[in-house]
């Protein structure tokens, strides 16, 4: 317990320091979605039975589904610092669980708190490493671990148009 009073004091003492917000976007494959709406990324799931699902194939509009099976996926993304320093986020969902909002989405650090956002404390480039697996929790480990992984360069001053 005296743990977590010690984040949440540490986090809202952060949160005076944040320079910037880093939402995270997904590709939409979807040639219609990809003119309007760019979704969040997926956020971790767990197995799960839904009893009363139902959803209609549109080949097929007679056909329903009753049950559907929502298997477990994890959903990570690590943020490297120009200091070397690599944090964590799982990234997680208050709302549905097939379709996300960006509303919805959360990133959980590593003290176990809920943000909105990634918060970035200064205005040097990052790399950002999405990945489906939890990573060491070793600094060094961690080093090596994405040294498997490719990296997304940001500066936070230049902001990426597509």
């Amino acid at each position: 317990m005296n743990q977590l009073k010690k984040a949440i004091k540490e986090e809202q003492e952060n949160k005076i320091k944040e320079k910037y917000n880093l939402y995270l976007l997904r590709e939409s494959k979807d040639n219609f979605l990809e003119k309007v709406y760019k979704p969040p990324l997926k956020p971790s799931r767990k197995f799960n039975k839904i009893e009363e699902y139902y959803a209609f194939d549109i080949k097929n509009p007679d056909s329903s589904i009753s049950d559907k099976i929502i298997t477990q996926t994890l959903s990570f993304i690590y943020i490297k610092l120009a200091s070397g320093k690599i944090n964590e986020y799982k990234i997680t969902s208050l709302g549905s669980i097939l379709g996300e909002k960006l509303k919805d989405i959360r990133y959980k650090d590593e003290n176990n708190i809920e943000h909105k956002y990634i918060p970035l404390y200064d205005e040097n480039p990052i790399e950002i490493f999405h990945t489906n697996i939890q990573l060491r929790n070793s600094q060094s480990a961690r080093q090596k671990d994405l040294s498997n992984f490719k990296a997304t360069p940001f500066n936070p001053t230049k902001p990426v148009k597509k």
